[in-house]
């Protein structure tokens, strides 16, 4: 019987859509909680604080398996043969005839496991948010279609393995280039390249590349041309070799390249970023971004993920997977614009916490900054007293996608200014469900990362403590009837985060200037 005192736990998983991206439709999930056990569920997402980059999120739920049903080797389980990683999985809890979302990701591995000896059998399910995803997509690695002979035969389709391959919504090259390379090894050749496909500025359309070779030209250093477009999507490529004599047939080599894009946004760049992975226009969420990013090439191996977290350090953003499996990508003034009212507040007459742990230590104390943009100069911000003082710890942040040294310099002078002083700030709060009266868990469900939080308390043989926090972390575990939460937190007052805004604030004496 469900407790009329805890939430209701729905977890749901959309067997029935293959491809990872897209966005199951309200019919297509499948209630799996009558099978859920509750007495080890466990949940993370986000980051330990606000200098380390954000992790991928994961889910373990336990699953009874007595009729074989989430085994993925059973044919004859009613989910066969979907039982297989990167299917959608969803938990909510209901309170109060209101669903929350808790955790929204893909399944990782069904792992089947079985006690002759108490007759029971189980399936841990363990789950990746969006990021989990991210990091497994290489979005703009150039790719060889073709490298071999040319001209011994006659028109020859190039549709290889590659082609076969269809990613998530269609082929998204994220603004490509086709290039190729050819050398006739002494002949008289012609020959020309046809792609069909879908340009960058939207227009479907066909590209011609043509080459000549001369007659006597030994040289093996190849001839090198390039597509007159750059491709968002390409559907075919097709080369006609033609020989003019006979002889060495030579060879041709072509290849998919990562275009170098033109000054733009963070923002931008972000959602390029998400258009070449397939990620769904309503799984994303991108704001107020306000660095420039220069002309940059993401090519290579960088993983999507590892693309979008360097975009937000160099914005000084937000760049996580919400609890819906959003991906949030914000400009740094977000949470300055978002102003400084509470979203929750923890106090002995509100919402009651279980633990609270203060931290007032070196850590996040540095009175020297460094930073440089990608092939700028270092720019150093000082606070010397304090460096004299506390010796000369120094936050180094290198390699950044911003625009100029300027914009380096005003980086290092806004991370001096928050953390040259040691500060008592709370990095973590505990919570439990069974000091949550009816009236808070409304409140308790609804956190998400970056969730404005308000602490009054006043700890034993100590002074009033009156702080506010961003949520950076949420680890929930439920045992049975025992939900505990544990929140990551960083300093959230507005002596650290309340800038004055261009065009929002009112500018006087007590203004502080942030880039």
């Amino acid at each position: 019987m469900p407790d009329e005192n805890r939430p209701q736990l729905i977890l749901e998983v959309a067997f029935g859509v293959s491809n990872p991206l897209t966005v199951p439709a309200s019919n297509q999930w499948t209630d799996i909680s009558a099978y859920l056990r509750t007495d080890d569920l466990s949940i993370r997402r986000g980051r330990p604080d606000e200098l380390s980059p954000y992790a991928a999120g994961t889910a373990v739920f336990t699953l009874e398996n007595g009729d074989g049903r989430f085994d993925p080797l059973n044919n004859t389980s009613p989910y066969h043969p979907n039982v297989v990683p990167m299917r959608r999985v969803r938990l909510r809890a209901v309170w109060s005839n209101t669903a929350y979302t808790l955790f929204t990701g893909f399944a990782q591995a069904w792992t089947p496991t079985y006690d002759p000896l108490v007759g029971q059998a189980i399936t841990t399910l363990r789950c990746t948010d969006m990021i989990g995803a991210l990091l497994a997509h290489v979005p703009f690695n150039d790719v060889v279609v073709y490298d071999g002979p040319w001209g011994t035969t006659s028109d020859a389709d190039l549709l290889g393995s590659f082609f076969n391959w269809q990613p998530p919504q269609g082929v998204f090259w994220g603004d490509r280039k086709v290039k190729v390379s050819v050398h006739a090894g002494g002949e008289a050749a012609s020959g020309s390249l046809t792609i069909h496909g879908t340009t960058s500025a939207g227009v479907t359309t066909t590209d011609l590349v043509a080459w000549l070779t001369t007659s006597g030209d030994t040289s093996t250093t190849p001839q090198v041309l390039e597509s007159n477009f750059a491709w968002r999507e390409i559907t075919r490529i097709r080369i006609r070799p033609r020989t003019v004599t006979s002889g060495n047939a030579g060879q041709a080599e072509i290849r998919v390249e990562t275009s170098d894009y033109p000054s733009e946004s963070s923002g931008d760049a972000a959602k390029r970023i998400l258009d070449a992975v397939g990620v769904d226009a309503n799984e994303r969420e991108v704001l107020v971004p306000s660095t420039i990013v220069p002309n940059w090439s993401p090519g290579g191996s960088a993983t999507a993920h590892s693309l979008l977290q360097r975009l937000a350090t160099g914005e000084q953003g937000f760049y996580y997977v919400n609890a819906a499996g959003v991906v949030i990508f914000h400009g740094r003034s977000w949470r300055w614009l978002g102003g400084i009212s509470p979203g929750i507040t923890l106090s002995a007459s509100t919402v009651p916490f279980s633990n609270l742990r203060l931290r007032y230590d070196e850590k996040f104390l540095y009175p020297v900054v460094r930073v440089a943009r990608q092939g700028g100069t270092v720019q150093e911000a000082r606070d010397s007293t304090l460096a004299t003082t506390y010796g000369p710890r120094t936050l180094e942040i290198n390699n950044l996608l911003i625009e100029n040294d300027n914009e380096a310099a005003a980086y290092a002078d806004a991370l001096l200014y928050r953390y040259k002083h040691p500060r008592a700030r709370i990095e973590q709060i505990e919570l439990q469900g069974e000091l949550a009266r009816p009236g808070t868990w409304s409140a308790l469900l609804a956190v998400d990362i970056g969730t404005f939080v308000r602490v009054a308390t006043i700890p034993p043989g100590s002074v009033a403590l009156d702080q506010n926090v961003f949520v950076e972390q949420i680890a929930l575990t439920i045992r049975g009837n025992e939900w505990r939460w544990v929140w990551n937190t960083s300093p959230g007052d507005a002596d650290l985060i309340d800038f004055w805004v261009l065009e929002v604030d009112a500018l006087d004496s007590s203004a502080r200037l942030a880039f």
